[in-house]
């Protein structure tokens, strides 16, 4: 006789983990019982069981609330949800309203939104973070992932834009943007992207924020006078700016705003012939788990700009662009 039919005859409570691993075995005999009965193997030890011990004790009835476990005592394994990016209510900002060429944000979200925010998960671990003498602190307060955009003029633009580049400014965005700082502490940034994907990159950070990847400077690259290697020599990370690919009169995805360098002193530009840029990130050329910033296969920001598509030089053959992430892979 099975124990569960056991359990039944003596009177004892049968659990709810009992219930399902019986009925689970149960659909795995129906499964397998013509092919041992095929082979001569009696099928019929456990029905029989089962069937007196139903007709003898009638009905299983579910345990009281009161033994049924926890979902605590059931698992330990966290529950977590995807939070959609919600707009914030016009009682908490001061809208503007977005020129028609600005993507509608994902469901139904009003098409006028200059701040959006999501919820903190309860649980965030400060994943990655020592301090200088390798001591893990303790974990930050949990606050929402923010963002907000707004459109930009040539004159915001300032050198990193002039006539003839390969997108006008209306075709950009300024998006502002909190991120976890070198410190430990929250920090806002300002990137130019191009407005088709302001959403996909808010996304992106919105997984790097989650996972407190840590990134030093996040500023548009006029601040460094639109020079591409003063802004990769101060670990800045940065979007939009008109630019050739170095060495070539072809637009860089930069330049199109589709394009950005993730703290590229600690993730710089290696060619195949071994020249490193930004030349104060040689020390990051061998590529292990050195510094919480590195970006590694399966680390966060290469999962966050995955997840929107969007290629990582890190992949490339031959030169190896460890900072740059880029709609096309370019």
């Amino acid at each position: 006789m099975g124990r569960y039919a056991r359990h039944l005859m003596s009177g004892h409570a049968v659990s709810v983990t009992e219930r399902r691993n019986h009925h689970y075995a149960r659909g795995l005999w129906c499964i397998f019982a013509p092919i041992l009965a095929a082979c001569g193997y009696p099928t019929n030890v456990e029905q029989a069981d089962y069937q007196a011990a139903v007709s003898e004790q009638g009905p299983v009835v579910a345990p009281a609330p009161d033994s049924i476990p926890s979902a605590v005592e059931q698992s330990t394994v966290p529950v977590t949800s995807s939070v959609p990016i919600t707009a914030v209510g016009e009682a908490e900002v001061t809208t503007v309203s977005t020129p028609s060429a600005t993507p509608s944000p994902p469901s139904t979200s009003p098409s006028i939104v200059t701040e959006v925010h999501t919820e903190a998960p309860t649980v965030s671990p400060l994943v990655g973070f020592v301090t200088a003498d390798g001591v893990e602190p303790s974990h930050p307060a949990v606050l929402p992932f923010s963002f907000s955009f707004t459109p930009v003029s040539a004159a915001r633009l300032g050198s990193s834009w002039r006539s003839g580049c390969p997108v006008s400014p209306s075709q950009l965005m300024l998006i502002t943007i909190s991120y976890w700082g070198f410190d430990r502490s929250i920090h806002t940034g300002e990137l130019i992207v191009n407005s088709s994907v302001i959403w996909q990159v808010a996304a992106a950070f919105e997984q790097m924020w989650k996972a407190h990847y840590p990134i030093q400077s996040i500023s548009t690259i006029d601040a460094f006078g639109s020079n591409d290697d003063a802004s990769m020599q101060a670990n800045n990370t940065s979007a939009f700016n008109c630019r050739y690919v170095s060495g070539t009169n072809r637009w860089s995805m930069h330049a199109y705003g589709l394009a950005l360098d993730l703290n590229p002193q600690i993730n710089p530009y290696v060619s195949s012939g071994g020249s490193v840029s930004p030349p104060n990130g040689a020390p990051y050329v061998v590529r292990q788990l050195s510094h919480p910033a590195m970006i590694l296969e399966g680390s966060p920001p290469v999962v966050a700009f995955d997840s929107i598509g969007w290629g990582w030089g890190g992949r490339w053959s031959g030169s190896r662009d460890y900072q740059h992430f880029s709609s096309n892979g370019r």
